[in-house]
């Protein structure tokens, strides 16, 4: 696709720099048809009109609508009667929510969060304990097999212990 103009023309690591992405993000562009100076290849850096990208971003963004406000009927934009009824609309999903909330059918993601990072880091901690408390147990052990199941049972442990699950304590019905 040849430049429509306007712009800077920039290399590959440019406008990864110029719109803060990685350069993997406009090889992605690149396979998804966007606007180039010039096709890179074999020696031949790809030039990128940066312009004709920012445009082409705002169409995949604005899923290929126009964004032109003098041009209702094609700009997407909507009638104040549509605004007030998606506000309306919102409102209304908003105190679903908060409702939910009030009678505990959810709960705080940072609650959530807290939760499971204690869990993850009590997971980190006993699975870094297992090759300390296993080493005393294979010191001395030269059998293949035996050495595998006594790491098998440690980790076992360990894994028990943090599921909290006690094989001699009977299961109580949810």
């Amino acid at each position: 696709m040849p430049s429509k103009g306007g712009g800077r023309n920039l290399n590959r690591n440019e406008v990864s720099e110029f719109f803060g992405v990685s350069t993997n993000t406009v090889d992605a562009w690149v396979r998804a048809n966007c606007p180039y100076v010039q096709k890179g290849g074999r020696g031949r850096s790809w030039i990128f009109n940066s312009a004709d990208l920012h445009q082409w971003r705002i169409q995949i963004a604005t899923g290929g609508k126009n964004t032109d406000p003098d041009d209702e009927e094609r700009s997407g934009l909507v009638s104040k009667e549509e605004a007030e009824k998606r506000t309306a609309n919102a409102r209304m999903i908003r105190e679903e929510i908060e409702t939910a909330h009030l009678v505990g059918a959810v709960i705080e993601i940072d609650l959530v969060d807290q939760v499971f990072g204690k869990q993850v880091d009590k997971v980190r901690a006993r699975l870094l304990s297992i090759p300390a408390k296993a080493a005393r147990q294979l010191i001395g052990v030269d059998d293949y097999q035996e050495a595998k199941d006594t790491l098998e049972r440690a980790i076992f442990n360990a894994l028990q212990e943090l599921s909290g699950f006690n094989p001699e304590e009977p299961r109580k019905p949810n």
